[in-house]
């Protein structure tokens, strides 16, 4: 990983796939999904669907037994909340195509506390050399000289770390490594048609305001 000196801030996204975008071309697709989900009814409406269709009413996992009980307790926790959290991972994971979470253990009772890291700050997956879906790293950087280095659970010390990283991606091609969002080719056609809709509205507008019998108050009869 190194700081691309051209473009101050930015950090080149280190990934040996071959299908994989560079780090500008992520944050833009990872900041219009987000800017479109945040403004546009649309693409809101588009995420709301998939999550509802992905968690219905709610869903909870179960086992029998002490692993049960501890399943229990991680989900409903007040540090986890997962029923509450639930419904922000399935957007996360729609609107960026990647679902980045930290488990941070407790040494006290082993109790797991689930972080969520937003995916334009991962800048670097390391993969076994003979398997390059075998993730076993994951970088994150929070500033120019700041960064992270997250273990994954198939990395052979994650046993003793007090935290790993785990990693979900949906819109996966072959050879890449991030995901993609649901919304990246549905974008530039939202940005059309509000265009469209715009133009819509000035054309009307005008049209009325070079009408004086059209304005407010002015009868036709």
């Amino acid at each position: 990983m190194r700081i691309d000196d051209e473009s101050a801030g930015w950090t080149r996204f280190s990934s040996p796939a071959s299908n994989e975008r560079d780090a500008a071309e992520l944050q833009e697709l990872y900041q219009d999904a987000f800017t479109a989900w945040r403004k546009n009814p649309i693409a809101k409406r588009i995420v709301d669907i998939t999550t509802d269709y992905c968690l219905g009413d709610g869903l909870a996992p179960n086992a029998p037994g002490m692993t049960g009980t501890f399943v229990d307790r991680f989900w409903n926790h007040p540090k986890n909340l997962m029923p509450v959290r639930m419904d922000e991972l399935s957007d996360e994971l729609a609107r960026a195509g990647d679902l980045f979470l930290t488990l941070h253990r407790n040494p006290d009772d082993g109790m797991l506390y689930v972080r969520p890291i937003p995916k334009d700050r991962i800048t670097a997956i390391e993969t076994l050399p003979n398997d390059g879906e075998a993730e076993i790293s994951y970088t994150e950087t929070r500033g120019a000289m700041d960064t992270i280095t997250w273990l994954s659970p198939n990395h052979p010390a994650a046993a003793e770390a007090p935290a790993v990283m785990l990693h979900y991606r949906v819109n996966g091609v072959v050879g890449a490594q991030m995901g993609e969002s649901d919304l990246a080719t549905l974008i530039p056609w939202l940005q059309r048609y509000s265009r469209m809709l715009e133009d819509r509205v000035r054309l009307h507008w005008r049209g009325d305001a070079a009408d004086p019998l059209s304005l407010p108050g002015r009868g036709r009869g």
